[in-house]
């Protein structure tokens, strides 16, 4: 059986991209800093689904050294057949020899805070936010309805809430 966008669990997904992401990024795609290699943590920030283009929109917090940058990536959604491991597997598909490689490691753009960095062109790419408190803004006008093709992670997004002095709410 088929199984639609619309019937992915984006929390299991953002489990299981997290984990195949840190799984993926090898050392030599690590960022130097005078003269030091460190493989940076990715965390996934938020996925939204965009059934319309069969799209999953996703952003990341990239730490390394101490500095936070945010990278944004578009994932066109093959279909796929259910199994128990949906979720892993979709998630390798999306991270393997695309983002575990030069994206996000050394494109994005650490010197403004919240600001993100888009790995992906395309069609839509002008209809994605480009910082952190844009993104905000547009989930908390969003109704009910549409926030639940939103997964968020509300621990990053509240530690740059704070950081940038943004407002956040329900």
């Amino acid at each position: 059986m088929w199984i639609n966008i619309e019937q992915i669990d984006l929390s299991r997904l953002a489990a299981a991209l997290s984990a195949s992401l840190n799984k993926w990024i090898a050392p030599e795609n690590s960022i130097n800093h005078a003269g030091v290699n460190e493989k940076p943590t990715v965390t996934p920030l938020f996925i939204i689904q965009v059934p319309s283009h069969l799209e999953i929109a996703l952003a990341f917090s990239v730490e390394s050294h101490n500095q936070v940058a945010v990278a944004g990536y578009a994932a066109g959604y093959p279909r796929y057949r259910w199994s128990p491991d949906i979720y892993e597997t979709i998630a390798d598909s999306i991270s393997f020899d695309t983002l575990a490689g030069d994206y996000p490691i050394f494109k994005v753009d650490f010197s403004t805070l919240g600001r993100i960095t888009w790995m992906s062109e395309g069609e839509y790419s002008e209809m994605r936010a480009n910082a952190v408190d844009e993104f905000l803004n547009y989930y908390n006008d969003l109704n009910t309805q549409s926030r639940q093709k939103i997964w968020l992670n509300r621990d990053f997004v509240s530690l740059n809430v704070e950081a940038l002095g943004l407002r956040y709410g329900e």
